[in-house]
């Protein structure tokens, strides 16, 4: 570069600097002022330091240099500056598509829903409502992960409420299932560049109860078995399986018409096991797939027997109308009805009558994780108590031809 020397101007008596093109902040030849010689001096060796140590070819202009000062104030640290400009590349303009809350869940459902059963559809679509209600009109990509925390552990369904006030436990169970419907959304938010940052990253998954819940006694669960009997009531091959098969009530009992149930023709009575089809249990990430084989416990056998039909639903009723008549049962049995009760106490009741089994096994042929057996389903019993759960039962046939009847009684 040129050496720079200052001169007085003729007119205004003040002295210059001629700035070549590549010091000047506009980019052009440009003449600059001072009051004096020295003050000219000055910016000469300013801006030779500034050749000295970038080269002539440099293009930190002046504007360049008060916006990086005005970075350093606004930063405290000059080096976040690479990270503040890439934070946003992605989210400046062009890096996203702004979509409203309620336009991308919907489009998140017409994708995600074809591929789940009738039953989590049904648990989507409430969740996403409730999301999308609570952020009416907002774009997606201004929604904090502050704000998402806070939905997730705040009760939206009065019968969550309902509930909550009973089993305190039921908030966390809540928390959990928004956080697991919510979260499928925010990576499908991901793909489609609606957000530059998924804020659940943010987000710890909530922890459920680890404490296991309340159940039955033995003495509780014979009594409702001898109500349903004497009754004859459909409810009590239902009793039996999900009291020594440790059947999930969704298994046995469908929500929606066409939804896939245990069949009679399940039922390997030959060889006194039962074939769990993949349609009927419950989804999982096990190498082994969703079906599984459940050996017949305890009395089962002998009930399944006694209420044997050739084919069909072992339970054809909806859920809706099998609530009430549960409701009804225990009622009948003067028990207080537990939320999940039977498959809980179930569980629990075997681990303590035949603790040679062991947690693994048992998880196998109920169809769950070992871990969530530990976790939720095992309670501190006695073999007594276990004992009690597998009390016997003695069927005779009475009467002749279509009045033939089997009948159970307790040993």
């Amino acid at each position: 570069m040129k050496r720079l020397k200052p001169f007085e101007h003729l007119t205004s008596g003040k002295w210059a600097i001629q700035l070549p093109a590549k010091l000047s902040p506009t980019g052009k030849r440009k003449q600059v002022y001072f009051a004096t010689k020295k003050a000219a001096d000055e910016e000469i060796k300013r801006l030779q330091g500034e050749v000295d140590d970038f080269g002539s070819n440099h293009a930190i202009s002046t504007l360049d240099r008060r916006m990086l000062g005005y970075a350093k104030e606004a930063l405290g640290d000059i080096r976040l500056l690479p990270e503040v400009i890439q934070h946003w590349k992605a989210t400046g303009p062009g890096s996203i598509t702004p979509i409203r809350v309620n336009d991308a869940i919907e489009q998140f459902k017409a994708w995600q829903l074809p591929r789940v059963s009738k039953r989590t559809q049904s648990d989507i679509r409430w969740r996403l409502s409730t999301f999308a209600g609570d952020f009416k009109d907002r774009f997606l990509h201004n929604i904090t992960a502050a704000e998402v925390q806070k939905w997730i552990y705040s009760a939206k369904s009065s019968n969550i409420k309902k509930r909550r006030s009973k089993n305190p436990s039921i908030s966390e169970w809540s928390a959990y299932s928004f956080f697991k419907r919510i979260r499928p959304f925010f990576d499908y938010a991901m793909l489609n560049r609606w957000i530059a940052k998924n804020p659940l990253e943010f987000i710890k998954a909530p922890e459920t109860p680890s404490e296991p819940g309340e159940i039955y006694s033995g003495k509780q669960f014979q009594t409702l078995l001898d109500t349903a009997n004497k009754q004859k009531s459909y409810l009590f091959p239902y009793l039996a399986l999900a009291g020594f098969a440790w059947f999930r009530n969704k298994e046995i009992v469908r929500q929606y018409e066409n939804e896939d149930t245990l069949r009679w023709e399940n039922i390997d009575f030959a060889n006194k096991r039962i074939i769990v089809p993949k349609g009927v249990g419950k989804k999982t990430k096990r190498k082994g797939g969703n079906s599984r084989v459940v050996p017949m416990t305890g009395n089962l056998f002998d009930m399944l027997e006694a209420y044997r039909s050739n084919s069909g639903r072992i339970i054809d009723k909806l859920e809706c109308d099998f609530a009430a008549d549960m409701k009804k049962l225990h009622s009948d049995a003067k028990i207080t009805q537990i939320h999940n009760g039977l498959r809980r106490s179930a569980i629990s009741h075997y681990l303590a009558y035949h603790p040679e089994t062991g947690v693994g096994q048992l998880a196998s042929w109920a169809g769950t994780s070992e871990a969530t057996v530990k976790r939720h389903y095992r309670e501190v019993l006695l073999p007594e108590e276990g004992k009690q759960w597998f009390k016997q039962w003695q069927f005779t046939i009475e009467g002749e031809g279509e009045d033939l009847v089997i009948v159970g009684t307790q040993v």
